[in-house]
């Protein structure tokens, strides 16, 4: 090799070297705003109670507006609205609202309801009359004689053959309305207790009831996701006579820490049943004056770790004792602790009869109700184990009260969304803290969905700023920290788009998909989508506020080869494995359709060839455009010129070429002058062409040129004659 050559070449390397450009960084900042994506967000209690609240008041056309982030529409209606003769359905008042949230693009979700305090038949009279069996009950009273008792409502028996017959049917005709509709977010198991909620007010179920309405629920609704309630409360045949064993659970809340703590036990007969008896109480073998029995004293250290001392054997029981109880054991979870005792009931108790725990010391008698049960919801695990996941409607439902389920989420919400749903805003308007317990709620059951449970306007107007902080932490939050591209690519050649992303929300994204890039054109025309596959950001951690952690990927992408030479928009976005945005993100410069500017990248096309043209000029008695075609790389034999007039996106005339040495010179490195013969299309009548050049291997394929058309054609613009044939053009 020529020295002078080599050194040539080396000191050019050494030039490209030095020179080569900066990656392109950007770390776009979270707008902050609420997101409304599938399997999360803010839940209208449309309905609610009844069909008054809480939409109606707000018109006809109310769609959720005037609350970011509000996604679900939640249509609680009773049974009675939905089937108000027997096999004849009724299902406009839900379709009729719901059409009006999916036209704005949000979705729906329900419970149908066959027990509640606002109307006389949540379930329908028809099946009443029919002869399924229940009883009258009037909401802060108890069991009533019947429907003369003003406000009373009927609860049936949901164990009733009939009644169970009818819900199947029910539930058939409603699933095959709704059952993997993608306009619904969920549906609740809500056919037991009042308001649906699991809690039956006039008579006790086993485990076994709570199954067979989970199992008819799943046995029609086999795609949409189901709800299972945090207050399903199955009660073990514990008022007949005999002996039993329970458990209940102290929830190792921030108030009992660093405290010793007496445990009381009891019996309590709720309502007016029991009003005769001192406290509400039945009376214990042995106990204290208010009908309590210590089990012991539990200590709550500073960092939550709990032990329980038993307290000493009391003296003779009473012969006219409802029931005996004696402490059995303890154990300890992760935040909880679990006090099993055993119970001797010499006889039938009431109906209604519940057990109770209180825990609290000399300062304030009871820090917490354990309430009765097992430790676990066992009716809730089972759900659980067909697919469900759980609500829990008991956040800050009255004043001063947190919240007590979290400890059932942590069996969810990995997996599936958990629903949250707060009391009604008249009920607690969020005073003394409240929406600051709310905004806990979402970090402790790691929470997807969560109500608003009263005018969404005024609730708004009141809380802005808590609202806004709770939307940053709802459900999942996909957050770009940052993203790396070459300042240059070339089409035909391959790049690495390097991202870092982190969810900031309290949730997994439970929907998956895949980080995508789109190109984009001058012109906002998408030119390439690459979806990042390798990359599942259903795998991105949780964590605490601003401390998930942050996972770097790199995708590496071809460009592809009909780019033209230019400068391209990148945008970033997160969906489907065909690169679909479905995914909101909380980014600016958002193009409408869930992608977001990341920024530019500078295109130029791998080239074989380029061409130099000069204005037409007249020799010989025609006119000529003169054109220099210079080969930049080695071309296959046959290659000739082309040129092409088009009008209306057609060929309709071609162009003659001549070129010094002939084609065979276009083979050879360098630049090769020539010219083309420019005359009109016949029959000519002063009309625009767009002119285009170049080159193509006779019978085989067109040369890519350098800032050609997608079609490897370069387009000098466009041409006109005059009546005398001269031309021009115009670039």
């Amino acid at each position: 090799m020529n020295p002078i050559r080599c050194l040539c070449l080396v000191l050019l390397f050494g030039a490209v070297q030095a020179a080569e450009p900066e990656w392109i960084t950007v770390r776009p900042a979270d707008n902050g705003e609420a997101l409304e994506n599938p399997g999360m967000g803010w839940v209208f209690h449309h309905f609610d109670n009844s069909v008054q609240k809480y939409g109606l008041p707000l018109g006809p056309a109310y769609a959720g507006e005037g609350w970011p982030g509000l996604s679900v529409a939640y249509l609680r209606l009773a049974w009675s609205y939905l089937e108000p003769e027997d096999g004849a359905f009724d299902w406009t008042p839900v379709d009729t609202v719901a059409q009006r949230y999916i036209r704005a693009g949000r979705q729906v979700a329900f419970r149908f309801s066959c027990f509640e305090s606002s109307i006389p038949y949540a379930t329908p009279e028809w099946l009443r009359n029919a002869g399924v069996g229940g009883r009258w009950f009037r909401y802060g009273k108890g069991v009533v004689s019947g429907p003369e008792v003003p406000g009373a409502t009927w609860e049936p028996d949901y164990d009733d053959p009939l009644f169970l017959q009818r819900l199947d049917r029910f539930l058939a005709a409603a699933a095959a309305r709704y059952d993997g509709n993608p306009h619904v977010a969920f549906v609740d198991i809500g056919s037991i207790g009042i308001w649906g909620e699991g809690n039956p007010c006039t008579r006790g179920y086993p485990l076994s009831l709570y199954k067979t309405h989970i199992d008819l629920h799943f046995k029609h609704f086999k795609k949409t996701l189901l709800v299972g309630m945090d207050d399903w409360h199955p009660r073990p045949e514990f008022q007949r006579a005999g002996t039993y064993t329970s458990t209940f659970m102290v929830r190792g809340t921030p108030e009992l820490r660093g405290r010793s703590l007496h445990v009381k036990v009891g019996i309590w007969l709720p309502g007016d049943n029991g009003k005769d008896l001192p406290e509400h109480r039945l009376l214990p073998a042995s106990a204290g004056p208010d009908r309590r029995v210590t089990l012991g004293e539990l200590a709550v250290a500073d960092d939550g770790t709990m032990a329980f001392a038993p307290a000493p054997p009391v003296g003779t029981a009473s012969p006219a004792a409802d029931f005996a109880v004696r402490y059995q054991g303890f154990a300890t979870r992760p935040g909880t602790g679990l006090v099993t005792v055993e119970w001797q009931i010499p006889h039938d108790l009431p109906e209604g009869a519940k057990a109770f725990c209180h825990v609290g010391d000399a300062e304030q008698d009871i820090r917490q109700n354990c309430g009765f049960g097992t430790g676990r919801n066992e009716a809730l695990d089972y759900a659980r184990s067909l697919g469900a996941t759980m609500r829990d409607d008991s956040i800050i439902y009255r004043k001063g009260f947190r919240y007590s389920s979290d400890w059932m989420a942590q069996d969810f919400w990995q997996r599936v969304p958990v629903v949250l749903e707060s009391g009604h805003y008249s009920a607690n308007n969020w005073s003394d803290g409240a929406g600051q317990d709310y905004l806990a709620a979402i970090e402790a059951y790691h929470g997807s969905y969560i109500s608003i449970h009263g005018p969404p306007g005024l609730i708004w107007k009141e809380h802005e700023d808590i609202i806004r902080q709770m939307s940053r932490r709802l459900g999942y939050r996909l957050q770009v920290v940052e993203a790396s591209w070459p300042p240059l690519g070339v089409a035909g050649h391959t790049i690495d788009i390097r991202s870092s992303w982190r969810n900031a929300g309290v949730a997994p994204c439970y929907p998956g998909g895949n980080p995508a890039f789109t190109l984009k054109d001058a012109n906002g025309a998408i030119r390439a989508v690459w979806s990042h596959e390798a990359f599942p950001v259903r795998d991105l951690a949780v964590g605490s506020p601003d401390e998930a952690p942050v996972v770097t990927t790199t995708a590496t992408v071809r460009l592809p080869d009909g780019l033209t030479d230019g400068e391209y928009t990148l945008f970033v976005s997160a969906g489907d494995r065909d690169g679909t945005p479905r995914l909101a993100l909380p980014l600016a410069d958002g193009d409408g359709e869930r992608r977001y500017r990341l920024g530019t990248i500078r295109i130029e096309v791998d080239a074989e060839f380029r061409i130099h043209w000069e204005e037409p000029v007249h020799v010989a008695g025609e006119w000529r455009l003169p054109v220099v075609f210079e080969t930049l790389k080695p071309l296959p034999p046959n290659v000739v010129p082309f040129g092409h007039l088009d009008a209306d996106s057609r060929i309709v005339r071609g162009l003659d070429y001549e070129i010094q040495g002939g084609p065979e010179v276009l083979r050879q490195l360098g630049r090769h002058p020539g010219y083309y013969r420019l005359a009109p299309p016949e029959g000519d009548t002063g009309k625009e062409y767009q002119i285009l050049l170049g080159l193509w291997v006779q019978k085989g394929r067109r040369i890519l040129p350098a800032g050609g058309e997608p079609d490897f054609r370069i387009s000098l613009g466009t041409i006109a004659f005059s009546p005398d044939g001269t031309p021009t053009i115009r670039p």
